[in-house]
């Protein structure tokens, strides 16, 4: 089933011929701004999960029934902002005007049982992922001169006294959580410098992503799109940081300069134009098909590009003038399916 989100309304599509099986109208369902906040959408394969204004519609995907509504929890007068299903749990998040959250919780999405909840600030929804029976996100919590001293430790060993002030004062730290997923223990928090992950021009805010025991956590920008700041060097502050998914130890931290959100593809990162080894940040190189040379994989996206690409496992599309996309199986170059 091709499920699909328009202004007022959820259909049903038959993926392989396109035909509408089912509409449902939802007055202002569209979620604006999904690259800064986060999807209203989910699905775990047999339910969708549509979330509308303060609830969250669980619906039948053959023909667009409500089977419940699922509510926030009790006392809480933010609308619902995060959603996502895995292993027969419901995330959601408690939101006042999207972007951020102070607030994340799981429910039972068969009975709508509030399972756990969690009160943190600053949570930004582009940084909370569910993977591997934990979920991630960063808090921005006031740390103390004490905390921060400890997260900037390293930098600061045989830094001169003016200069470790000042790092102190614009080091942008924050707390990286994991709990687990079924019920909401804390597993692990690590303090941490995230300057270059945060931070640009115009807005930017904290993403995350989860996959094969490992947690990359990066910036999420505006000011990606055009080639020119690209070659300018105006990204080369930009860092990505991957850590070990089961106790936060750091297993690389690279200032990598990528235009747009990056994407996990099996064991490779895809942080645009590069790829690197996912557990060990290794940056991926190829035999240039022309010249012959030995150098770092990369691919281009001609004409106009905004927008982050989307994968599966053996292909990446993308804005490229047109509908673009790379095989990732053949590595043959953007190849694209025209006006």
């Amino acid at each position: 089933m091709l499920l699909v989100q328009s202004e007022n309304a959820v259909s049903g599509y038959d993926p392989y011929n396109g035909l509408r099986l089912w509409r449902r109208e939802l007055p202002k369902v569209f979620r604006e701004l999904v690259s800064h906040d986060c999807s209203n959408l989910a699905s775990d394969g047999s339910t969708f999960f549509v979330v509308h204004n303060d609830e969250c519609l669980r619906i039948d995907p053959r023909d667009g029934k409500t089977l419940a509504t699922l509510h926030m929890p009790d006392g809480v007068e933010s609308r619902w902002g995060y959603v996502a299903s895995a292993d027969g749990v419901l995330f959601g998040s408690a939101t006042a005007k999207g972007r951020t959250c102070d607030r994340i919780f799981a429910v039972d999405p068969s009975t709508g049982r509030l399972l756990w909840q969690h009160e943190g600030p600053g949570i930004p929804h582009p940084s909370i992922s569910v993977a591997g029976g934990r979920i991630f996100f960063v808090e921005e919590r006031t740390m103390t001169s004490e905390e921060r001293r400890a997260a900037l430790h390293d930098q600061l060993d045989g830094m001169k006294p003016k200069d470790a002030e000042r790092l102190m004062k614009s080091a942008a730290l924050r707390s990286t959580v994991c709990l687990d997923a079924k019920t909401g223990r804390k597993l692990w928090e690590k303090d941490m410098d995230l300057t270059g992950g945060i931070g640009g021009l115009y807005w930017s805010s904290l993403g995350t992503m989860a996959a094969r025991g490992t947690l990359v956590v990066f910036g999420v920008y505006t000011d990606g799109h055009y080639w020119k700041d690209f070659f300018a060097g105006q990204f080369e502050s930009r860092r990505i940081i991957a850590l070990d998914a089961a106790d936060g130890h750091a297993l690389w931290d690279k200032k990598i300069g990528y235009r747009v959100r990056p994407l996990i593809v099996g064991d490779t990162l895809h942080a645009e134009p590069w790829a690197y080894n996912l557990r060990t940040g290794q940056q991926v190189n190829r035999i240039n098909p022309v010249t012959g040379f030995d150098e770092a994989w990369q691919y281009p996206r001609p004409g106009h590009h905004c927008g982050p690409p989307a994968a599966a496992q053996n292909v990446m599309l993308f804005r490229a003038g047109h509908i673009g996309y790379w095989d990732l199986e053949h590595d043959v170059g953007t190849m694209h399916f025209g006006g």
